[in-house]
This record gives structure tokens, C-alpha cells and sequence, in this order.
């Protein structure tokens, strides 16, 4: 499964954003966070932060019949099952237009 994964906020206030691919993960993990990702609240309105400067993500879906569906997260309720994803962030970057 594809997706936009984008986290802003945080004290610096810096944009990171990339594309990944759960196929890239271990099996297992790439199994908990198709799961993960079924289960996030896709097209609804953010859920408020529970604290100052910190993260918020962003999750596209690239692929399938949902292709196109957001989900905002605040860090304070992003599912662990996801952190294989977000960790990517620190070495993966989206093309730039």
C-alpha cells in the first residue's frame, strides 16, 4: 500500500513529506500497519492536539479504490503500528514538483 505521509508541527515547525510503501517493511510489520491504516479516520476533521509543539501527520492513500482519502493525526493518537512508517520520514523525501 502507497501513501503521502507528511508531519508538520513540532517545535522547529518543519515540513517533512514522503512517499512509502508498506511492501518496503518486514512482513509483519507491513501487515499492522495496512491494519493501522484501514482503521485511521479518513476524511474526517482532525482530533485536537492534547499538547503544544507537536506533531501532526498527514496520510494520503496513492493506491486502490481509496486513492485519494486523508487522514490528519495528531501525534498524541497516531497508532503505533504506523511509527515503522513515520520513522522513514528522516531518510525518505517526496519528488519535488
Amino acid at each position: 500500500m502507497r501513501v503521502e505521509l507528511e508531519r508538520s508541527g513540532g517545535l522547529a515547525g518543519m515540513t517533512r513529506r514522503a512517499v512509502l510503501n508498506t511492501a518496503d517493511l518486514d512482513p509483519a510489520l507491513a501487515q499492522a500497519a495496512e491494519t493501522a491504516l484501514d482503521a485511521l479516520p479518513w476524511d474526517q476533521p482532525p482530533a485536537p492536539a492534547t499538547a503544544r509543539d507537536t506533531f501532526q501527520f498527514t496520510v494520503r492513500l496513492l493506491d486502490g479504490a481509496d486513492h485519494g482519502r486523508t487522514a490528519v493525526i495528531p501525534e498524541s493518537v497516531l497508532p503505533p503500528a504506523l511509527r515503522p512508517l513515520t520513522d522513514q520520514l528522516a531518510t525518505r523525501r517526496a519528488p519535488r514538483p
